[in-house]
C-alpha cells in the first residue's frame, strides 16, 4: 500500500533525507524538477513553447529546474515575486537557470503582466510552480491572479497544465477546497501523494497523478508514521489470491443478503451484486415477497427468497432464515429496508449470526452489534438508516 502524507510529514521525510541520509536539499530539488520535465516531455511531446510560472518558495525552485531542463524548448519563465525574496535551494537553482542561458522575468508591475500575457498567447503548455504544500488560506495578490490566468488558459484554450508537486491553491492536508485553485491535467508529486491529491473535491484538480522518486527512501517516509494509505493493484491481487483449478460456485461461499423493500428493489440488487463481484460463489437475496420478482429479474445470477414483512420475516421460521441456516456462510444486512426501529429487529433475528464459513463479505457475527446500534439510534429519535457497516 502507498502511504499518503501531510505537509508536515513530507517536511519531516525531507529533513531525515537531508540530515540522516546526507542527500542535500539542492539535489532533491534538482531531482524533483527533472522528474517534472521528463513527465512533461512524455505526456506532451509536441509542446514547443512552455509557459513556466514560478513562486518565490521551494515550489518555484522546482520550477526553475523544470525550465532549465526544458531550455531546448525556449520556455518563458516568470517569477511572481522579487529575486531578493528567493532563498536557499530555490535561489541556487534560479541562478543555475540564468547562468545556463535561461531568462527570468519578475512580475511586479503592469509591464511584467504584459510580458506574461504575451507569452501565454504563444504558449502550448503551462507549468504551475507557484505554490506547493502547506497552504492553509486562500492565495492572494499576484499569485491569485496567476492562478486565475492558468484556469482561464485551460478552460478557454484547452491548454494543458502540468502542476509541480500539487496544483496551486489546493491544500495538501485535506480534501476541502474553499477557493479557486489551478486545474491541472498532470500533477507530478514527490516521494508520496498528499491528502489533497486523493481526497475530493480537492483531488478533482489534480488530473493524472505521477509520484516521482527523487531520492527520499521508504524508511524516511515510514518514520513519519503515515495514517492514510492508498490500496494499489498489487494489494487487491493479494487480497484475492488465485482460485484452485477445481473451484466452483459451491466451494466459494454462500452469502445471504437481507435487503430491499417495495420501491427500493434497486438497493437489494446492487448489494447482492456487490457480493457476487467480490467473489462469492452463491448469493441469495432475501427481500419482501412483493419485491421478489423485480429483484430476481434485475440480476439473473442471484437466487431469491421471499420474506414476510415484520420481524418474523427473518425469524427462525422464515423461509429466508431457514435458507441461511441451511447454506449461508455469510449473512449481510443490506440497504433499502426502511426505518431503523423496525428493521433493526429484523437484523437481530438473522439466524446463524455467529457462524463462520468461506467467502469475504461481512461476518454475520457483526450483525447483532449493528442491530443494537440502530436500536439506540431509533430510541434517540428514529430516522432513516441501514444496519450496515458499508
Amino acid at each position: 500500500m502507498r502511504p499518503v502524507l501531510t505537509a508536515a510529514q513530507m517536511k519531516d521525510a525531507d529533513r531525515r533525507t537531508i540530515e540522516e541520509i546526507g542527500l542535500p536539499g539542492a539535489v532533491l530539488m534538482e531531482n524533483a524538477g527533472a522528474a517534472v520535465a521528463r513527465a512533461l516531455r512524455a505526456r506532451h511531446p509536441a509542446a514547443r513553447r512552455p509557459l513556466v510560472l514560478c513562486g518565490k518558495g521551494n515550489n518555484g525552485g522546482d520550477g526553475f529546474v523544470v525550465a532549465r531542463h526544458l531550455r531546448d524548448r525556449s520556455p518563458s519563465v516568470f517569477l511572481f515575486g522579487s529575486r531578493q525574496d528567493v532563498r536557499g535551494e530555490a535561489r541556487l537553482h534560479m541562478g543555475a537557470l540564468e547562468r545556463s542561458g535561461g531568462t527570468l522575468v519578475e512580475v511586479a508591475d503592469e509591464e511584467g503582466w504584459r510580458a506574461v500575457h504575451a507569452a501565454a498567447a504563444q504558449a502550448d503548455v503551462a507549468v504551475d510552480a507557484l505554490l506547493g504544500t502547506g497552504l492553509h488560506q486562500a492565495p492572494t495578490g499576484a499569485v491569485a491572479d496567476a492562478i486565475a490566468l492558468l484556469r482561464k488558459l485551460r478552460r478557454e484554450r484547452a491548454m494543458p497544465v502540468v502542476a509541480v508537486d500539487i496544483p496551486s491553491g489546493v491544500p495538501s492536508d485535506g480534501g476541502e477546497l474553499a477557493w479557486d485553485a489551478v486545474e491541472a491535467d498532470l500533477t507530478v508529486t514527490f516521494a508520496a501523494p498528499k491528502y489533497g491529491h486523493v481526497l475530493p473535491p480537492a483531488s478533482e484538480h489534480v488530473g493524472e497523478l505521477i509520484v516521482a522518486d527523487i531520492g527520499i527512501p521508504d524508511s524516511a517516509i515510514a518514520q513519519t508514521a503515515p495514517s492514510l494509505w492508498l490500496a494499489e493493484e498489487g494489494d487487491v491481487r493479494r487480497a484475492y489470491p488465485p482460485r484452485e483449478p477445481g473451484a466452483h460456485k459451491g466451494t466459494l461461499g454462500h452469502v445471504l443478503v437481507a435487503a430491499g423493500s417495495v420501491g427500493k428493489t434497486g438497493a437489494a440488487i446492487l448489494a447482492s451484486t456487490a457480493a457476487l463481484v467480490s467473489g462469492a460463489g452463491l448469493v441469495t437475496a432475501a427481500t419482501p415477497a412483493p419485491a421478489q420478482p423485480v429483484v430476481a429479474h434485475g440480476r439473473p445470477e442471484l437466487m431469491t427468497e421471499p420474506r414476510r414483512p415484520g420481524p418474523a420475516g427473518l425469524g427462525a421460521h422464515g423461509r429466508a432464515g431457514a435458507h441461511a441456516r441451511r447454506a449461508g456462510d455469510r449473512a449481510r444486512p443490506g440497504p433499502g429496508r426502511g426505518r431503523a426501529r423496525v428493521r433493526a429487529r429484523h437484523v437481530a433475528q438473522v439466524p446463524g449470526a455467529g457462524g463462520g464459513g468461506r467467502g469475504r463479505p461481512q461476518r454475520a457475527g457483526r450483525l447483532r452489534p449493528l442491530a443494537a446500534r440502530h436500536r439506540r439510534a431509533a430510541a434517540r429519535g428514529g430516522g432513516r438508516g441501514h444496519a450496515s457497516s458499508g
